[in-house]
């Protein structure tokens, strides 16, 4: 995973002075949402309330003929916790995850007609994870750096000549190994933190080129 990232950036820093006149940077914001943060509704047995974050974010994006480079920073921030119902999975109780990530994605252009573009590529995320998870006995506070995996893909519509909205869909995959005790019969760390899921982004972006 992480020679892909440091391969993408390689190939970014080498197509960057090739960048032709019809070639495109551009400068972006957004807002996003994930929904179930955790995948607590993936556990087996388990009634939760999925916990839900927002997310802010802003990236470069270098369009160069029918390809990209994306670069990205985007912090997350909790709309509400996740719960474990009636006990129904051993001692987890609730959870609090946020991470501040770095994600670097390539991939293809699709054009739509003059007004826009589709987009898909594949990269990853450097994150950085916080917050915490708590169990009937023991409340662990989280700061681990995680390297994820994934998808992007999007639609990008152009308003005026350098001004324009996209919106966009990513799926990250990422864990960061056992980090609590959630069973009463067993003393070890047996629950792993899991930053995989979606997330959906809709933005702003503008042409500095």
């Amino acid at each position: 995973m992480i020679k892909a990232l440091i391969t993408l950036f390689i190939l970014y820093a080498a197509l960057c002075p090739s960048i032709r006149a019809n070639d495109n940077i551009g400068l972006a914001a957004h807002l996003g949402l994930q929904y179930d943060v955790g995948n607590l509704s993936s556990l087996p047995g388990a009634q939760v309330s999925p916990q839900i974050n927002v997310i802010l974010g802003a990236r470069v994006k270098t369009d160069i003929r029918f390809a990209f480079i994306q670069l990205g920073l985007e912090q997350s921030f909790l709309a509400s916790e996740g719960e474990i119902l009636n006990n129904s999975y051993g001692g987890l109780r609730k959870t609090s995850i946020q991470y501040l990530a770095f994600p670097l994605y390539g991939g293809l252009n699709f054009p739509l007609r003059d007004s826009g573009k589709f987009y898909i590529g594949a990269g990853g995320a450097w994150m950085i994870g916080s917050g915490y998870v708590k169990s009937s006995t023991a409340k662990k506070n989280l700061r681990k750096i995680v390297f994820s995996h994934g998808l992007t893909a999007g639609v990008q519509i152009r308003l005026t000549r350098d001004f324009g909205l996209y919106l966009d869909w990513e799926l990250l995959y990422g864990d960061n190994g056992p980090v609590i005790d959630i069973d009463p019969a067993h003393d070890w760390k047996n629950f792993t933190v899991d930053y995989s899921g979606n997330r959906f982004h809709c933005g702003v972006f503008y042409y500095v080129k």
